[in-house]
C-alpha cells in the first residue's frame, strides 16, 4: 500500500518500524540500542477517532486518553509523563464548545480526572464540568464577538483575577489594535495595508513581495533576527541583526520537512529524522556528536517531550505542556528546572531544538 514499514536509521544503523490497522497507525517501534526498544501505541474507535496514545521502553513513559462528545470533538484530556524514581507529572483539560464549533469553556487541573464509567464517544460537557470542579480545577470561559474572535479568556472559579487574554472588538479583516496577556501592559499592533502585523508588544516586523516575514525584533541590534528563503520559499538562514547580519542559523530541507541545522561557523548544530505523513519527527540528535533522542508526541502530532534512549540511565530528559493557546510550561527532568510561559514571559527552545 506504499505505506513506510521500516526505516534503517542514518546515524546509527538502529531499525524504526510502523504497523497500522486499516487505514490508520496503531504502533511505532524504535530500536534505541541495548536491545531496547521505544515504542508508541495508538488506539482508535470504529469512526478512526483517537481515543488514546501511549509511548514506552520497558514501563509508560507518556499516555494519554480522550473523551468525546457525540459530534467527535474531544471533551476530556488526561495526560501523565512518568519517571522512576520521580513524581508522575499529570494534567488534565476539559473543553466545551460553542455550536460553531469554536471554545466556549477550558478547565484545566495539574492532575488527572476519574473518567471511568462514562461513554468514551458521547461525554457531555456537564459530565465533564462536574468532574473538574470536584477536583478544584481552574475554569477559563472564552467570549467573542459576532465574527468568533476571541475578546476575553476570564477565570470562572475564582474571582478579581485578571484575564488571561483580552482584546478588543476586531477591526477590518479581522485585524487587532491591542491585546494583554495575564494582566500584563497593552501591546499595540498595527498592520500594514496587506494587512500584516507591523508593530506588536515594541516588536517590529517586515516582509517581501512574498508576504514571507524578512525581519522581526527591533530594527537593527542582537534584539533583531532576519530570515532568508530559497525559491520554494522554504526557511533557510535566520541572521542576527548586529553589523552584517551574520548567519545565526543556516537550515537544510528534504522535501517538506528539516533535516539539519548549522551555525554561522558552519558547525552543526542539530539534525532530525521524520516518519511516514507530514511533520511525523521522531527523533532528533541536538548536536553533531550527541546522542539520538526520541520525540514525544501527542494525538495531535505536536512535540511534547523527548526521551534520552541512549543515556544511563534512560529516561526523559525534556517535556512540555500546552495551554489551549499554546503557551508552554517545560520541565527539564534532568536538571530538575521548569519555564512557564506567563504574561510576556517567554520559554525558549524546548531541548534547544525547534521542534
Amino acid at each position: 500500500m506504499g505505506r513506510l514499514e521500516t526505516m534503517v536509521r542514518p546515524w546509527n544503523s538502529r531499525v524504526s518500524q510502523w504497523r497500522y490497522r486499516g487505514e490508520f497507525g496503531r504502533l511505532e517501534q524504535h530500536n534505541v540500542g541495548n536491545g531496547a526498544v521505544f515504542a508508541r501505541q495508538l488506539v482508535q474507535d470504529g469512526l478512526g477517532q483517537l481515543m488514546a496514545s501511549a509511548y514506552s521502553a520497558g514501563a509508560t513513559v507518556y499516555s494519554s486518553s480522550l473523551l468525546r462528545d457525540r459530534v467527535g470533538r474531544v471533551v476530556s484530556a488526561n495526560r501523565t509523563f512518568s519517571e522512576p524514581g520521580q513524581a508522575d507529572d499529570k494534567a488534565w483539560r476539559g473543553y466545551k464548545y460553542q455550536q460553531s464549533g469554536a471554545l466556549e469553556e477550558v478547565m484545566e487541573l495539574a492532575d488527572s480526572v476519574p473518567t471511568a464509567g462514562l461513554d468514551p464517544t458521547n461525554t457531555t460537557w456537564a459530565q465533564v464540568q462536574a468532574m473538574g470542579q470536584a477536583k478544584s480545577a481552574a475554569e477559563w470561559k472564552y467570549t467573542r464577538d459576532v465574527e468568533g474572535s476571541v475578546l476575553t479568556v476570564e477565570r470562572q472559579d475564582v474571582t478579581g483575577q485578571s484575564p488571561r487574554f483580552e482584546a478588543p472588538e476586531r477591526q477590518r479583516e479581522y485585524q487587532l489594535d491591542w491585546y494583554k496577556l495575564d494582566g500584563s501592559g497593552t501591546g499595540g499592533v498595527t498592520h500594514d495595508g496587506a494587512g500584516r502585523v507591523t508593530t506588536e508588544f515594541n516588536r517590529t516586523y517586515a516582509y517581501d513581495d512574498f508576504h514571507a516575514l524578512v525581519r522581526a525584533g527591533a530594527t537593527s541590534g542582537s534584539n533583531a533576527q532576519g530570515f532568508q528563503y530559497d525559491g520554494l520559499g522554504r526557511l533557510i538562514a535566520v541572521r542576527r541583526g548586529t553589523a552584517g547580519w551574520p548567519v545565526e542559523e543556516e537550515v537544510a530541507w528534504d522535501g517538506t520537512q528539516m533535516v539539519a541545522a548549522w551555525d554561522g561557523a558552519g558547525t552543526g548544530t542539530w539534525s532530525a529524522t521524520w516518519g511516514q505523513g507530514v511533520d511525523n519527527l521522531f527523533s532528533v540528535k541536538p548536536a553533531p556528536d550527541a546522542a539520538e533522542v526520541m520525540a514525544v508526541k501527542d494525538g495531535r502530532g505536536s512535540v511534547v517531550g523527548y526521551y534520552r534512549g541512549e543515556a544511563t540511565p534512560a529516561g526523559l530528559w525534556v517535556t512540555a505542556d500546552y495551554t489551549a493557546e499554546g503557551r508552554v510550561t517545560q520541565r527539564d527532568w534532568v536538571a530538575a528546572t521548569t519555564c512557564t510561559e506567563t504574561g510576556a514571559t517567554q520559554c525558549p527552545r524546548l531541548g534547544g531544538v525547534p521542534f
